[in-house]
């Protein structure tokens, strides 16, 4: 599984600070993942309904690569906003 695109849309919320779209393998995406500021850390939300994510990543290690990615590149599209 590679991303090959992410799109931040920054939010100027308390708590929400970005949604972003991922692109996988250029053919599917994943919308409506939200970037969240606990207060503490910044934190990435997979996509939910009913407070159930409706997509999941399987393993603490693909969990970790896609917050890693979609949080570098919030603070590259926050830092280039300033």
């Amino acid at each position: 599984m590679n991303i090959t695109e992410i799109k931040i849309r920054l939010k100027n919320m308390p708590r929400l600070k970005a949604v972003a779209c991922l692109i996988i393998d250029g053919d599917v995406a994943i919308n409506d993942v939200k970037i969240i500021d606990t207060g503490k850390f910044l934190c990435v939300e997979f996509p939910k309904s009913k407070d159930r994510e409706t997509i999941v990543p399987l393993t603490a290690i693909s969990r970790g690569k896609i917050e890693k990615k979609v949080l570098a590149e919030y603070r590259r599209k926050r830092d280039e906003k300033a």
